[in-house]
């Protein structure tokens, strides 16, 4: 084998040599700009992540908020309870049965209707344990509905929190997952 033909075979050589190199520079370019795009979608979803984050804090801090809000007015119809059954008897123990007598008189003399102050009496008493049975029953039946308001409030808060953070950590698995197939690929064009 002549020089000449010796040269030619390695100018050969190296004008593939070239072409290989260049293959390699455009893989290692698309192997940079994909670590590139990654780490900027990583960094978005990041930034996305921290703002719902926040704004799933924020919620829960609202939330709290309205809970402390209704054992609030609970406590608060508590007591009006309290107090109303504490009115009803102080007002059941000092009313003058003279003043009910002389009403039932007045309302006699329109009607025309016997007087039996005993029934009189007893009418009124069942009245007023009606008005306060009434009282404590509506009172009772809010509270039941404020509670009923809070838990549904804290599961729903709670719900939609929970389902907001495992949809962010299935978008980072998933492009985690992504980036690491792609850098796959490109390592095997690489070595080939």
């Amino acid at each position: 084998m002549t020089e000449a033909e010796l040269r030619e075979i390695v100018k050969l050589y190296e004008e593939e040599n070239s072409v290989l190199k260049k293959e390699i520079d455009v893989l290692q370019n698309m192997l940079d700009s994909q670590e590139i795009t990654h780490k900027n979608e990583k960094e978005f979803i990041m930034l996305q992540w921290e703002r719902q984050r926040n704004e799933l804090e924020d919620q829960n801090r609202n939330l709290i908020k309205t809970i402390e809000a209704l054992e609030a007015t609970i406590l608060e119809l508590k007591e009006r309870l309290k107090y109303s059954h504490k009115t009803a008897e102080k007002r059941e123990n000092t009313e003058s049965p003279l003043g009910q007598l002389n009403d039932l008189w007045k309302s006699h003399t329109i009607r025309s209707e016997p007087i039996d102050s005993l029934q009189f009496g007893d009418s009124m008493k069942l009245s007023s344990k009606r008005s306060r049975r009434s009282e404590v029953d509506r009172l009772n039946e809010t509270e039941r509905m404020l509670k009923s308001q809070e838990v549904q409030l804290l599961k729903t808060g709670l719900m939609a929190n929970a389902l907001q953070l495992s949809y962010l950590n299935d978008e980072l698995e998933i492009m985690n997952h992504s980036h690491a197939s792609n850098k796959k690929k490109l390592g095997k064009k690489a070595r080939k």
